[in-house]
């Protein structure tokens, strides 16, 4: 489990705020007339995950405690909940996330029931995004900000005869959000350190992904995330001492009735090794029943009469 998540799923970096873009002739771009303020309470999904997936080169990886990469090839049920408070305001937003997954199968040899873990992870993250300006692409509208996270990292169950996988991870950057097919693109440093005691080490490196959405119709939406990790030092030992890490899915999400919606999805994982020749991969193929509900939604301010002339 070190390395799947030390790696702080970077899906976990989403917005929320419409706002104008910026043109060197502001006369003929329409203009904004208000903004969302106050706090959003929102469940963003919570599913159960059926997938067949395929694992290359674990054994290479026992040392690195991460449950992407044990157990074998065969059929996995996962869960996964993500719920996000965030507070908007004019010139700034503040994303906070609770995210959770855990996978179990259980398999039975001749009279031997065996469980195997397949994926045991608790994230806690705040992001605060400073507001810049709106820019036109060819393709998008899409706004642009610097922002600052700081995210720990748990489990359910210990994977380390020391206990709980223990991680602070702290990062800094800049990224594009809030876009008709943008919802986050970002680039960014960060600084980590791994407090369990049998795996303690720190660490500094780049990190960049994506998030990205495209609405084929009313009920249905084709989602795209792709988080790329690179440790450019760290001072773990040679048996568990991470170079790269790369998690990447699609998933064709379709709404069933109400807030309860089905996906098919692909999902694939790597892990490179400093010392390790081979990459660890998975490869899931599965579908994902799940179920989201806003609680409570932030307010629309009126702008005055000064319009929306200037940068965020």
């Amino acid at each position: 489990m070190l390395c799947s998540s030390v790696f702080l799923n970077a899906s976990e970096a989403k917005d929320a705020t419409k706002t104008d873009s910026i043109n060197t002739d502001v006369a003929s771009k329409p203009q904004k007339t208000s903004y969302e303020k106050g706090w959003e309470l929102k469940l963003e999904k919570v599913s159960l995950n059926f997938s067949q997936t395929s694992l290359n080169n674990q054994r290479s990886y026992v040392s690195f405690r991460d449950t992407n990469l044990t157990g074998f090839s065969q059929l996995v049920v996962q869960e996964y909940s993500k719920f996000n408070v965030d507070y908007h305001a004019r010139y700034f937003v503040i994303f906070n996330s609770l995210k959770t997954e855990y996978g179990v199968t259980f398999l039975r040899q001749a009279k031997t029931s065996i469980m195997n873990e397949t994926r045991d992870n608790i994230v806690l993250s705040s992001d605060y995004t400073q507001r810049i300006w709106k820019a036109n692409l060819f393709f998008d509208r899409a706004e642009i900000g610097p922002f600052a996270r700081l995210g720990f990292q748990t489990e359910f169950t210990p994977s380390t005869p020391t206990g709980r996988i223990r991680i602070l991870n702290l990062s800094g950057g800049v990224k594009l959000f809030e876009g008709k097919y943008i919802d986050n693109i970002y680039l960014s440093l960060f600084g980590e350190q791994n407090f369990t005691a049998s795996l303690a080490y720190e660490g500094f490196g780049w990190r960049t992904g994506f998030n990205l959405k495209y609405k084929l119709n009313e009920k249905v939406n084709l989602l795209a995330n792709l988080s790329f990790k690179d440790y450019i030092l760290n001072t773990a030992a040679p048996s568990f001492n991470p170079k790269y890490q790369l998690s990447a899915d699609v998933s064709l999400d379709s709404i069933l009735f109400g807030n309860l919606s089905i996906s098919p999805f692909l999902r694939v994982y790597m892990l490179k090794g400093r010392y390790i020749k081979d990459i660890g991969s998975n490869f899931l193929l599965g579908v994902s029943l799940s179920f989201s509900h806003t609680l409570k939604k932030p307010a629309t301010i009126a702008l005055g009469s000064e319009g929306y002339t200037k940068a965020l």
